[in-house]
């Protein structure tokens, strides 16, 4: 993976970007569980049950209970039973009123008793069966509050269980309660990619980021990394959310494994990468002197011999890497060093006697290896106007020595012009970089 010099994708599914540690998509953001001791007291056709409210802590409230005959004496029953911590005689007396219950307060203040009863003998099938009851007895004792620590708790068991489609039914039940919380939202995205959901798990995403924001909340790393990695697998328009997840973590290390990872998810050659690598290093996200040398390596095999030559003396400079490495002799040796400028001055007017744009273009690419931008601006327009060459190609990099220039309106001008419309492409990288520091 990234940092080594020679890359591969990774395969185990619980890994990504081990540089930023950025968990992987089926990392929930489980919602806090119910704190379920609650208490049951009986006495004149009343209870009152106190269940721990989510989030804030709140007052528990009060709750009139309508019991029926039958029910209320099973159900005291089953209390004296419970007290006397005779769990498999109270559990019986329960079930006998769930199964032929008075009415919907009997079958909610059954399972509460049951549910205290799961608590004492740490039975957690018998808890989740309990909190289903309440859920499904219509009882008035479901307040919204109960319903959605009911449902948090349900759908970490489903998830735990791998039953998705439940997990996810209780999920978009909390939605309707908790409306706006990002949470939940990021957690409907991960159920949906578990099912193979793509496109329903990149919505939820968006929602998740779109809630984040609205409600001042910062969104982690990973929800933009699965916003953005479902989004390349869906061929989505990624221009914005490039824009959006570097604005929210603005690091050169966010731009290296975005660019890294879509290099994954589209098995591109890393000679496709040098544009990549170019914005990695303007980005400030080189990891250490491999990707260096991996710079280096690419620009030399895409024939930019002096930018090779460049890199490695860049990063000489900067202490990353050792003039003496033998790595570094090996390229270097190789590539030798860029032409100094006023060889290069020697050859301009030899391009105009060119038929065609090849000695231009690379005219522009010796003088960006230089630093000679305003140069290699010049003589990339030239080429494209002699024809015969990349125009793409050409216009990223005019874009390049544009941006090294400041001149962000024009650079901008110059990556459009090298974009696929139909498709994501590292013009889109840069057009999103750029339009995010300009």
């Amino acid at each position: 993976m990234p940092g080594t010099a020679m890359h591969s994708r990774q395969t185990a599914e619980t890994e990504f970007l081990d540089k930023n540690n950025w968990e992987h998509e089926d990392t929930m953001k489980l919602i806090s569980q119910i704190a379920l001791g609650a208490a049951l007291a009986l006495g004149a056709g009343t209870a009152t049950i106190m269940v721990a409210q989510p989030a804030a802590a709140q007052e528990a409230e009060e709750w009139k209970v309508d019991l029926s005959r039958d029910g209320r004496n099973a159900i005291a029953a089953a209390n004296e039973a419970f007290e006397a911590q005779d769990y498999p005689t109270a559990e019986a007396a329960l079930r006998g009123v769930i199964a032929d219950p008075g009415n919907a307060d009997d079958v909610f203040v059954a399972n509460q008793v049951l549910l205290n009863i799961a608590i004492q003998t740490n039975n957690d099938p018998l808890l989740d069966e309990a909190l289903l009851g309440m859920l499904n007895s219509g009882s008035g004792g479901l307040t919204p509050e109960r319903e959605l620590q009911f449902r948090s708790r349900l759908a970490n068991t489903a998830v735990t269980n791998e039953d998705y489609p439940t997990a996810l039914m209780h999920f978009n039940r909390i939605v309707e309660l908790q409306p706006g919380e990002p949470a939940t939202y990021y957690n409907v995205g991960v159920i949906h990619s578990r099912m193979n959901n793509e496109a329903a798990a990149y919505a939820a995403y968006d929602k998740a980021l779109d809630a984040a924001a609205a409600s001042g909340q910062p969104a982690e790393q990973d929800w933009y990394f699965n916003h953005f990695t479902k989004g390349l697998e869906l061929g989505e328009e990624m221009r914005e959310p490039l824009k959006r997840f570097y604005a929210a973590y603005p690091d050169g290390q966010t731009i290296r494994n975005l660019v890294l990872l879509y290099r994954d998810e589209r098995n591109l050659d890393d000679t496709y990468l040098l544009n990549g690598w170019r914005l990695i290093e303007f980005a400030d996200g080189m990891a250490d002197g491999n990707d260096y040398l991996n710079y280096a390596d690419i620009a030399d095999r895409g024939r930019s011999i002096g930018e090779a030559s460049a890199v490695l003396n860049r990063a000489i400079a900067a202490g990353i890497l050792s003039a003496d490495d033998p790595q570094v002799l090996s390229v270097k040796e190789a590539v030798g060093e860029p032409d100094p400028l006023e060889v290069l001055v020697e050859l301009e007017p030899e391009v105009e006697a060119e038929s065609d744009g090849t000695l231009a273009a690379s005219l522009a690419n010796d003088y960006t290896a230089i630093g000679e931008y305003a140069k290699a601006v010049t003589y990339y327009d030239r080429a494209m106007e002699q024809g015969g060459v990349d125009m793409r190609d050409l216009n990223i990099r005019k874009g390049i020595a544009l941006t090294r220039l400041e001149n962000y309106d024009a650079a901008i001008a110059a990556f459009e012009e090298a974009d696929d419309p139909d498709d994501i492409t590292l013009a889109d990288f840069w057009i999103a970089y750029v339009e995010a520091i300009a």
